[in-house]
């Protein structure tokens, strides 16, 4: 696969985050874009925008390796571990109050911070442990590229029971996901397994089918903490030339 022609080395005037979308985007559709990758910079974003650029970076690159037919060796770098140094950024960060003059906003302020703290950083969390299991997909693409069929189904399974058991399940991602493990189950003759992925995929419709994909103005600078998060989300993409291999 060969790399289109495109400008990929961001001056200091262009915004790495757009950068980023435009070459996931692209990596979506199949075009390789790890030399690309290699020339975006990072410097001048803050520590969230980092960690979180950082993650969807090695992601991407992993991906593109799966496209490209990379074997299973070279392919299974551990994208998903990107993800922990966001997640331990999400937990650090205080959800912010508006200061009120008034002293009664002031003690409301005051009782409710902690509820509007941990609901911030639960809502943060599910969007980074989501993210953080896409990446891991990426894994289990390789290891059934690498001839373990039920190896792969397995970790899907794992995937799969980790994302219901903690995350919402109608966020993007997790009926591509069960779909391919259900592919590969029946490929490696476990139809208790293929059956049961199946049947969770085959749940995710009509009311409970995925939300929409964010759009591109939902991260659009100046940007909050959710929305750097969320673009980290979006970017994390699943190829279908990956998912269908």
């Amino acid at each position: 696969m060969s790399e289109s022609h495109i400008s990929v080395s961001n001056p200091d005037n262009e915004d790495t985050i757009g950068l980023l979308w435009k070459l996931s985007d692209r990596a979506r559709s199949g075009v390789d874009i790890r030399s690309a990758l290699g020339r975006v910079r990072l410097d001048g974003l803050a520590k969230l925008e980092t960690e979180v650029c950082l993650a969807v970076r090695s992601h991407l690159r992993a991906i593109a390796k799966l496209t490209d037919g990379v074997s299973e060796d070279e392919t299974r770098t551990g994208a998903f571990s990107r993800w922990d140094a966001v997640l331990a950024e999400v937990q650090h960060m205080r959800a912010s109050l508006t200061p009120q003059a008034h002293a009664f906003h002031m003690r409301l302020a005051s009782k409710y911070a902690e509820y509007y703290r941990g609901f911030e950083e639960k809502s943060l969390t599910q969007w980074v442990n989501a993210s953080r299991l896409k990446s891991a997909f990426a894994d289990a693409v390789a290891i059934y590229r690498h001839g373990d069929l039920e190896g792969a189904a397995g970790a899907v399974a794992r995937l799969s029971h980790l994302w219901r058991e903690s995350l919402p399940i109608r966020l993007p991602g997790l009926r591509e996901i069960e779909q391919a493990g259900h592919v590969w189950a029946a490929r490696a003759g476990n139809s208790p397994l293929a059956d049961k992925l199946a049947a969770n995929a085959d749940e995710l419709t009509g009311r409970l089918s995925p939300y929409a994909e964010d759009d591109v103005s939902v991260w659009s600078a100046p940007r909050t903490t959710e929305q750097v998060v969320r673009f980290g989300f979006a970017a994390t993409i699943l190829p279908p030339k990956m998912l269908l291999s």
